[in-house]
């Protein structure tokens, strides 16, 4: 059967096109909510919501179907998708093909129910919990630099990189720096996400680093436009930017 003209998504790194499963986009549009905190307000008509900054994890559904060539082609198919797709555990890589440019994390969210016709084609939804970014794969190639410059973020977000350092000594992003002394190994990487400085082969290198970081910040980011980029003392830095939209 010929099924390279479908669109399909990619779960933990395996086409579900391999299991004959396709999908519809119509799903692949919804947007994630901005989490408030909702503060009563005694003599005040309504609640006063504040904005957090963060938003909540969003559903991702796509209608999906698999159509076999005749009964057996079809329980076979269909045993070994179900069985791939609810064995994975933990967040997972999710790509499709009707947005090439981005990838979102998440897991698979519920059991399935499909409508099987004549024991040759089945339609179901595949629904999946994600995080509420669509990292964006421009965001995954490192940007180097041996000396100071500017890093531009496009996007409207925040962006935590991981920085690549070959060194010790000093490395300012815009209003944050980070610190490298005594550090025994040639290169380390820097997660801004998670704010852990970590070798290739996972060895933590956090009592190296020394931190400084504005006090409204948590951890460091990328904002939108012009980023300084500045070291001293490091031979160079490689920063996979890890843009992202929603």
């Amino acid at each position: 059967m010929i099924r390279d003209h479908y669109h399909y998504v990619t779960y933990a790194g395996k086409s579900l096109n391999d299991f004959g499963v396709h999908i519809s986009g119509e799903g692949t549009f919804s947007t994630p909510e901005v989490k408030y905190e909702t503060v009563e307000v005694p003599g005040r008509n309504g609640d006063l919501l504040i904005d957090t900054g963060v938003l909540k994890n969003r559903t991702l559904k796509y209608p999906a179907f698999i159509l076999a060539d005749n009964e057996e082609e079809f329980r076979h198919m269909f045993t070994h998708f179900v069985n791939f797709i609810i064995s994975k555990k933990g967040v997972v890589r999710i790509e499709d093909t009707y947005h090439p440019e981005v990838y979102m994390m998440g897991s698979y969210k519920s059991a399935l129910d499909p409508e099987v016709i004549l024991l040759q084609a089945a339609n179901f939804d595949l629904e999946f919990d994600v995080k509420p970014q669509r990292f964006l794969k421009s965001g995954e190639y490192p940007v180097e630099y041996f000396g100071e410059g500017i890093l531009f973020n496009e996007t409207d977000w925040d962006a935590n990189p991981l920085i690549h350092v070959f060194g010790n000594g000093s490395v300012t992003i815009g209003d944050y720096n980070i610190a490298i002394a005594d550090c025994p190994h040639e290169d380390f990487f820097f997660d801004c996400e998670t704010m852990n400085a970590f070798t290739s082969n996972g060895d933590n290198c956090n009592s190296y680093v020394t931190l400084t970081v504005p006090d409204d910040k948590n951890n460091i980011v990328l904002v939108p436009g012009d980023n300084s980029i500045s070291f001293t003392g490091i031979t160079r830095l490689e920063i996979y930017p890890r843009w992202w939209i929603v």
